[in-house]
């Protein structure tokens, strides 16, 4: 979908080159609350954002544009026009990124039209579909003079006319720099323009893109991902020959059974390097792909390796041990079957042991314990609270108290710790949550 795309480019595409996904979202926020550097054209002051952007910062331009044009409605259609005027005040020759940002505006701009909120006969609304062909300008522009320009064929392909266009466009930019987010919507196109049914006709272009993009990126979690999505890709296609030779490969490069070896012994690793251990052993898309389920193991061996780490470095690694199970948790993995539910127990129990008892103490210890109480809601509650007063900074830590508090039918509780998550929270986020606000508002009021 054209939307995927627009938000591929917006979230995870680096700027300079576009070859790796940003390491995580956090980097956005960076780009919202960072000032202004030495000797830079500084845009959009006053105009519905708080803060400048440098004008050579297109990520940070359509989250502002993002920030001035949130609520699809008729009333704010006049501001986002006044924010891009002052897009276009910039003077000629502009930024590469300042086309690109008009580029991505314009497109937005056009899917207003489309909003099921605008459905209203008016002037206005039908003045915007004008404003997908100035996107494509826009982006045309920016490809005339770099045929290597990843975001312009990204642009390019999200305005084309038809979905055979938008295939040929993800096609020309996999040749440029495979990359696994490029792959899954080249995956989407064929299966627009050819359709489901004949999957098996098209499953092999998409498993040789993920095979690609596997060899062209460094060894972190989307090079898993990858190789997952060519396993699975191979197989679609009835190429099982080709699934199980690129398996092992998968297999071999990422040896679980040495992972959990160099677990044992955790002084002769770093925190960030146990934390990738257990992240690629949880990781949901490799479960069932490799030769046994190590995720459970995994976290278990490090859990008790706690106990041969000094106290004063035990919480750095104990957080470790948390981002492995909060992968393990992601609620498209931990399905409530029997076996998952005893994995939950058994993971509950071993950091109570390992991590509570011993007196380790952070915000992720308590939210990831929170999430591992499961139904046991006074517990989860408990150990959330205790995650917010040991971080009282964190925004995301009090939207998770504010939904254990809407589970418990504490509306205006739940709705106390939203609003003071947006202090906390990116710019970029209070949109979706002032949206959440509202509708407990309405609860409130209708005694729900």
């Amino acid at each position: 979908m054209a939307l995927d795309v627009i938000t591929y480019t917006k979230l995870h595409m680096s700027i300079r080159n576009l070859t790796i996904v940003l390491t995580s979202i956090f980097s956005l926020y960076s780009c919202v609350s960072r000032g202004p550097g030495p000797e830079q054209t500084h845009v959009l002051e006053g105009i519905s954002t708080p803060e400048s952007c440098l004008a050579s910062d297109a990520m940070c331009l359509q989250n502002k544009f993002e920030i001035a044009c949130a609520n699809r409605s008729l009333s704010v259609i006049a501001t986002c026009q006044a924010w891009l005027q002052e897009l276009e005040r910039i003077p000629e020759p502009a930024h590469t990124e300042v086309k690109l940002a008009k580029g991505y505006t314009y497109y937005r701009f056009f899917e207003f039209s489309r909003s099921g909120r605008l459905q209203e006969q008016s002037a206005g609304v039908e003045e915007l579909v004008k404003y997908r062909l100035r996107a494509r300008d826009a982006y045309q522009e920016v490809y005339d003079s770099d045929r290597n320009n990843t975001q312009a064929m990204l642009g390019l392909s999200t305005t084309s006319d038809s979905e055979e266009e938008k295939l040929q466009w993800k096609r020309r930019i996999i040749r440029v720099t495979p990359d696994p987010f490029i792959c899954r919507s080249l995956q989407s196109s064929l299966n627009s323009v050819h359709g489901y049914n004949e999957r098996a006709g098209w499953s092999e272009e998409v498993a040789e893109c993920y095979v690609e993009s596997y060899f062209n990126v460094a060894p972190d979690l989307n090079k898993w991902r990858s190789g997952a999505a060519a396993v699975n890709s191979y197989r679609e296609a009835d190429h099982e020959l080709e699934a199980s030779e690129f398996l092992r490969q998968l297999r071999a490069d990422i040896n679980p059974r040495g992972r959990i070896r160099r677990l044992k012994d955790p002084g002769r690793l770093t925190p960030d390097e146990v934390e990738h251990s257990l992240m690629t052993l949880c990781l949901r898309e490799l479960r069932g792909l490799l030769d046994g389920d190590y995720c459970v193991e995994g976290i278990s061996t490090a859990l008790h390796s706690l106990a041969n780490i000094s106290q004063a470095s035990a919480v750095p690694y104990a957080n470790s041990v948390m981002a492995g199970i909060r992968e393990r948790l992601r609620p498209a993995g931990m399905v409530v079957d029997v076996e998952s539910a005893e994995n939950l127990a058994f993971l509950r129990t071993e950091v109570e042991r390992s991590v509570i008892s011993p007196g380790l103490e952070s915000g992720v210890i308590y939210s990831t314990y929170s999430q591992l109480a499961g139904n046991d809601l006074e517990k989860s509650l408990s150990a959330q609270i205790k995650a917010v007063d040991l971080e009282p900074e964190n925004g995301f830590y009090r939207v998770e108290l504010g939904h254990l508090y809407h589970r418990s039918g504490e509306l205006r509780l739940a709705k106390q710790h939203y609003e003071e998550a947006l202090e906390f929270l990116p710019e970029y986020l209070h949109a979706s949550f002032l949206g959440t606000i509202r509708q407990l508002e309405s609860e409130i009021e209708a005694g729900i």
